[in-house]
Order: C-alpha cells, then sequence, then structure tokens
C-alpha cells in the first residue's frame, strides 16, 4: 500500500486519486490506490482510474481536466461516448499521438499547431511553444479558437497567441493542487506506523477542508474578522469540538447548557468573562445604557449573561 514516488515533494505514502471541483477545489470523490495486485485495467492505469472517478458523471456534459500521467486518446474518446469533455497535457509517446505533431521540433515562442481527428471530430491534438512546447488533447476545444496569453520575457510583458485548450487547461487544471494545499497547511495527523491512522487523519482532514469551504461560499454570518480565514475556521471548530471539556476535576469554563438556545449554532459561542465591563449590544441596540463584563469571545462583542447572548446570536 505504502508507495515510493520521487517526483512528489513527499517521497513516501499512501497515493490517493482524487476528484475535486476546479473553482472552489471542494473534493467530491476519491479513491486509494492499493498497489499494481489491486485491480488490472485493460486500457491502463491512467484510464481506469479516470473512468472509475467520472462514472457518475456520464451524460452530464461536465469538462473533467487531468495532467499528462493518465491522458490518451483512447481515453478521451471514451469519455466522449460517456458525455464528458475533457482536457489534459499529453506526452508525444502516446499511442495514436499524431505522427505529424511528433516531427515539428522548433517553432517560435506562440506559435502552434493543431490537428483534428477524422473520425471523432470533438477531439483535438495541440503543440504550442512557450518557454518549451506543450502538447494537449482536448475533446472541449474549437481548433479555431486562438486567444492571447501574457508572458514576460526580462523586463517585457509580451502577448501571446494560445490555443483554446491550452488556456482552458492553466485556468482549470489546479482544483487538486489547491485542495491539497488547504489539507496540509494547517495538518492535524499525527506520524504513525499504523496505514489505518493516516487514513483516519487524511478523511479528517478532507471533512475539515471541505466544511471550509461550503461554509466560505454559503455564510453570512457577521463575525469580528473582516476576513473569516481557513485558520479562524478551524480554530473555532476546535472550540466547538472542545466545548469546555476538561478531564481535570473542576467546573469547565464554558457551561453551554445555562444558555437558552432557540437555534444549534449558538452552542459554538459561550458566554465568558470578558475583563472590562462595556455597554450590552442588544441593549445598546435597542437605546438602553447597560455594562457587563460578559460577552462572546469568538464574536468580540458584550452580551448580558441571562437572555441577550442567545437574541443576539438567533438574530444572526
Amino acid at each position: 500500500m505504502k508507495q515510493y514516488m520521487p517526483a512528489k515533494p513527499v517521497k513516501r505514502g499512501v497515493k490517493v486519486w482524487m476528484r475535486c471541483e476546479s473553482k472552489t477545489s471542494y473534493l467530491t470523490k476519491f479513491n486509494f490506490y492499493l498497489g499494481k495486485s489491486d485491480k488490472t485495467y485493460e486500457n491502463g492505469l491512467g484510464h481506469g482510474v479516470v473512468t472509475e472517478l467520472t462514472d457518475d458523471l456520464r451524460g452530464k456534459h461536465h469538462h473533467v481536466y487531468f495532467d499528462n500521467f493518465f491522458t490518451s486518446v483512447k481515453l478521451l474518446k471514451d469519455l466522449l461516448k460517456d458525455g464528458i469533455y475533457s482536457c489534459g497535457t499529453v506526452r508525444q509517446n502516446r499511442r495514436h499521438f499524431p505522427d505529424e505533431l511528433k516531427r515539428v521540433k522548433k517553432m517560435q515562442r506562440g506559435d502552434s499547431k493543431i490537428v483534428q481527428s477524422a473520425s471523432k471530430r470533438n477531439i483535438t491534438a495541440v503543440i504550442w511553444q512557450d518557454k518549451k512546447q506543450v502538447s494537449m488533447l482536448s475533446s472541449l476545444s474549437p481548433p479555431q479558437d486562438i486567444l492571447e496569453a501574457s508572458r514576460r520575457i526580462g523586463n517585457n510583458r509580451v502577448q501571446l497567441n494560445q490555443p483554446h485548450s491550452v488556456h482552458s487547461y492553466n485556468k482549470y487544471m489546479n482544483g487538486v493542487d489547491k485542495h491539497d494545499q488547504y489539507r496540509l497547511k494547517y495538518d492535524v495527523s499525527r506520524e504513525s506506523k499504523r496505514w489505518w491512522k493516516y487514513l483516519f487523519f487524511f478523511l479528517v482532514n478532507c471533512a475539515i477542508v471541505n466544511a471550509y469551504i461550503l461554509y466560505s461560499l454559503s455564510s453570512k454570518r457577521r463575525t469580528q474578522h473582516k476576513r473569516f480565514t481557513h485558520l479562524d475556521f478551524r480554530r473555532e471548530l476546535a472550540r466547538a469540538l472542545v466545548v469546555g471539556f476538561t478531564s481535570r476535576k473542576r467546573s469547565a469554563m464554558c457551561d453551554i447548557q445555562d444558555i437558552p438556545v432557540a437555534n444549534a449554532n449558538v452552542r459554538l459561542h459561550c458566554n465568558t468573562h470578558m475583563g472590562k465591563a462595556r455597554r450590552c449590544k442588544v441593549h445598546s441596540k435597542s437605546g438602553k445604557r447597560k455594562e457587563t463584563v460578559y460577552g462572546c469571545e469568538l464574536c468580540g462583542v458584550h452580551l448580558c449573561k441571562e437572555e441577550c447572548h442567545a437574541k443576539f446570536h438567533n438574530t444572526q
């Protein structure tokens, strides 16, 4: 199950195939790779992995992007039969990659050559010259569409012609990479020789990242922070999971049972001693002046301990 991957920053570990939404990096599906003895695929490992991860997208006409480990002409044709459009970088030694593109050795920067399949007219093969030559296969790109790409050469910025497939790939290809960045930046896992512990912490980390992404897209709750970051979300989540628990035999600092709750979300916000006395936020809105030393540390506002705490959070 443990793999050696010399091209990766982390050389040894468990390999996971992941499918993420390109704009938000939300993880929608994944598979663990268990080694060569796991499964045998008729058309190769890359083809089998992509078809498994996209089996619930058939007939929905989604766009799927992948790198040159997976890309082949056979894969694009099979996905197109299933009603899935796809695009990816490709190695020129792949079977059925056009010979006329393999023979092109040198071009000016910004030049490109495009070949369209005679049998499957949606599929195009592209080579484009940037600093290095880039090879692409796509079933979602019109061959006549040429867009502009900005590049810096020395101190000057120049505009280059860029095929549609290259432009789309650069725009949408990094969903999995961004999800990995979210997951590893504040990793909660612990080193262990037991494989099941690694998988457990991987699932916890992915769940936290997905929860943060959904929160960022949907929440309209006001907080004391101008920008509620990934770290802020994890801190609040940790407080909510702990909810005043202590293993020592003393009363917990935050007793949430005493708070009248009309909304379950209030349980995440404890009424604690804030130090200095200041005006209660709820009383101030109604034009009354009442000072209190209690409040919600998470929201950064002073609130009376009795009814104002629940009233303030139930209206958010």
